[in-house]
């Protein structure tokens, strides 16, 4: 049986996210899945910038790249929604490591793709392209004031 891990990085509306109680119950008339909202608001009008999407047969991106990344992205398996407050901190800790050139980068990209190979069936997995797409849309979201949500999904 064949699956494909997904593993979505946007800017979303904050004033859009706050809607979502902390218990993750949604307003009236809004998605129920916190998933599924937190995909939707990604997509949406006002989102600063597209979603950054990795895909992989078999395997999880985020599995991935989480694990180099722990101490800088929170929550739990790529899922995670950062305030527009703390998104700033956050691109300054990704450039940090991340920096083209750098060896942190190097090393970074070298332990994903090794899970990658270990883990799943995905020969074209480009763990720099993901580190890129990350940083891409974390700077968007900070440009305009906007939260940025992260969403690990199989299917």
């Amino acid at each position: 049986m064949s699956w494909t891990g997904v593993w979505a990085v946007g800017a979303v509306p904050w004033v859009r996210v706050a809607e979502y109680a902390g218990d993750g119950s949604p307003a009236s008339g809004a998605p129920v899945d916190r998933a599924e909202a937190l995909l939707d608001l990604m997509g949406s009008d006002t989102a600063a910038t597209a979603p950054f999407v990795a895909t992989a047969r078999k395997a999880d991106p985020a599995a991935a790249m989480v694990p180099a990344l722990a101490d800088i992205l929170p929550g739990f398996g790529g899922d995670f929604v950062v305030s527009p407050a703390e998104v700033p901190g956050i691109v300054a800790a990704l450039r940090a490591v991340a920096s083209p050139g750098s060896e942190e980068r190097e090393r970074l990209c070298a332990e994903a793709g090794a899970w990658m190979r270990a883990h799943g069936d995905e020969p074209d997995f480009r763990p720099e392209e993901v580190v890129d797409g990350l940083i891409a849309v974390m700077e968007a979201a900070a440009g305009c004031g906007q939260a940025v949500a992260g969403v690990s999904l199989r299917y």
